[in-house]
């Protein structure tokens, strides 16, 4: 089962069969071409010199609210800034046979972890790249998805000046256990705030869950006694008490720190 945010590059045959379907019932609007069959109809945006040859756009795993198709996997295309301010978005189902590369946000930066590429072109890309050298892979990974993720995975200028951006914090396993896990949570939240002051972006931080769900970083540490947490099949709106307890750390005894975000961000 793919997670949320998971990209997947599908075969040129998957997408032609997913081009012809939308066809079929008279769901084919303006450029969808270009994003689904960029090998037939050149996408209209820049694209780094450096990129590789394949040109193709990947599909992002989504949440299926209405019909689902067994076996099928829902994913959805979208295309850079239209002229008209908008995205376009493409809803569709893959078969697990025509994925051709799997990406989780994790895997999008590598190239950067391993310095192989840089990431000046835009605001929120200069700020990814601020963000990274604060990553510290014994407590936590980042992951990025959005606009910033297509960029990185394809080449095409997918960001613009006015782009947000999403990262996922996953703590690791040792800092889940750990008696600072919520004061690493507090401090990766200052990180943000500040470097969205800096950068004048914004960025949404998605903090996952040791059961699959997402939530907000900044929602859980707002005022209220819930937050909304989006899972692979739904959303729900779960206790911040629940969420902490997740991590395992929620025995007063052993985890003073812990208690006192809970008292802070429940008061």
């Amino acid at each position: 089962m793919y997670t949320r945010h998971t990209y997947l590059f599908i075969s040129r045959e998957g997408r032609e069969r997913i081009f012809r379907e939308l066809q079929e019932q008279g769901m084919l609007q303006q450029n969808y071409e270009q994003v689904l069959l960029p090998e037939i109809c050149p996408p209209d945006v820049g694209r780094y010199a450096c990129s590789g040859p394949d040109v193709s756009i990947p599909g992002i795993v989504r949440r299926e609210e209405g019909h689902k198709r067994d076996g099928l996997i829902p994913v959805g295309f979208s295309s850079w800034q239209q002229p008209d301010g908008n995205k376009l978005r493409i809803p569709a189902f893959v078969a697990p046979s025509e994925i051709a590369a799997v990406f989780q946000p994790a895997d999008v930066l590598e190239p950067l972890r391993r310095g192989q590429v840089k990431c000046e072109r835009t605001t929120a890309l200069c700020a990814l790249s601020s963000l990274m050298e604060q990553e510290n892979r014994a407590l936590f990974s980042l992951g990025v998805w959005g606009s910033a993720a297509v960029e990185l995975l394809t080449g095409y200028f997918y960001t613009r000046e006015d782009s947000d951006l999403d990262i996922l914090f996953t703590p690791s396993p040792a800092s889940l256990n750990s008696v600072d896990a919520a004061l690493i949570l507090r401090d990766w939240m200052d990180i943000v705030i500040q470097s969205e002051h800096e950068f004048h972006v914004r960025i949404d931080v998605e903090l996952s869950l040791p059961n699959g769900y997402g939530v907000s970083l900044k929602e859980l540490f707002s005022h209220g006694h819930t937050v909304l947490a989006k899972g692979p099949a739904d959303v729900v709106l779960l206790p911040k008490k629940e969420i902490f307890t997740l991590f395992d750390v929620a025995e007063n005894e052993k985890h003073p720190n812990l208690v006192n975000v809970i008292k802070t961000t429940l008061n």
